[in-house]
């Protein structure tokens, strides 16, 4: 949501530069534009060093200061804007995401309530409210919430996502898929529900499905490492062992330090006795282990795998 920011661009455009003050927010919202919020702040400051009173001007700094993250500064703001105009619903709806991100849920969801008595269909207030319960656990409400948001707007692409990982956070899968798919028919690019939707798959078994998906990321992404794991997680619950290992050494090509492929590849090595190769990656994966209690297990594995290549060797 952008709509303060809309706003005040909207108002420049009707103002010109005719003052010092619309001169300063221009240059402001440039920053803002930009990313530059410490540069936009300094802005919004120099213009109410000359109007102490400047609504544009706090607008901007609040704005730039929640983009900071700096959530307490910025509802400090919010609350000196509501009194210079205290029916400004866009400046309550921003305290109240403040409050959200800050992590007080309880208190979040009375101000977007406040903000429902008053705009019944604000469609941001329901989300954000089915975002509030969802992070309180409170499943039936979180999707209420959700369900009403999308009556207004059925094609809202954040909201099936949200309601689609709160299906999934309470470990109702099926229906998050759904959520998930309904998503990916409004934008068949978009990371977020690619990811989750083959998290899902995994969980579910339906690895040539997953791999699918995973290429869908490659091609988004040639570089993608989490469709290299992906890929390799779902060769290994297919039991084919020369595939995951093709996709485990990609993967440790890009990141030669990850201890848990490197044991996940010389598993698959040891189905195809490739021992001598198995050794290998196993001494690589104890290497890289940070966790002494991990290391610990992973040298009992190499110990287990030395006395059953020698028992082997004898057999054979």
């Amino acid at each position: 949501m952008s709509h303060v920011i809309d706003e005040l661009r909207l108002e420049v455009e009707n103002m010109g530069e005719s003052s010092e003050e619309s001169k300063l927010l221009i240059q402001g919202l440039n920053f803002f534009d930009k990313n530059d919020f410490i540069n936009s702040i300094n802005y919004a400051n120099k213009i109410l060093k000359i109007d102490s009173k400047n609504i544009n001007a706090y607008k901007l700094k609040g704005r730039s200061l929640q983009e900071s993250c700096k959530f307490k500064e910025a509802i400090n703001i919010y609350d000196k804007l509501l009194k210079l105009a205290p029916n400004d619903e866009n400046t309550f709806l921003y305290k109240s995401l403040c409050l959200l991100q800050m992590g007080d849920f309880k208190l979040a969801i009375k101000h977007f309530k406040k903000i429902l008595e008053i705009k019944p269909n604000e469609i941001n207030a329901l989300e954000n409210l089915g975002i509030a319960y969802a992070n309180l656990k409170d499943f039936a409400n979180a999707i209420t919430y959700f369900d009403k948001a999308l009556e207004i707007d059925n094609d809202k692409l954040s909201v099936w996502l949200n309601k689609g990982v709160c299906y999934l956070n309470f470990e109702i899968v099926y229906e998050g898929l759904k959520c998930l798919n309904h998503a990916l028919s409004l934008d068949p690019e978009n990371l977020f529900a690619i990811k989750n939707k083959t998290m899902v798959l995994l969980e579910l078994g339906r690895f040539e499905e997953l791999i699918s998906w995973a290429d869908e990321l490659l091609r988004i992404n040639p570089n993608s490492d989490e469709a290299l794991l992906i890929k390799a997680n779902a060769y290994k619950g297919l039991h084919d062992y020369i595939e995951h290992i093709k996709y485990c050494t990609k993967l440790l090509e890009l990141h030669p330090n990850l201890s848990d492929v490197w044991q996940n590849k010389s598993n698959s090595l040891l189905h195809l006795n490739r021992f001598d190769e198995a050794l290998f990656c196993l001494d690589k994966a104890i290497q890289y282990e940070l966790k002494s209690i991990n290391k610990l297990k992973l040298i009992f594995l190499r110990w287990n795998l030395l006395f059953f290549k020698k028992i082997n060797k004898n057999f054979i």
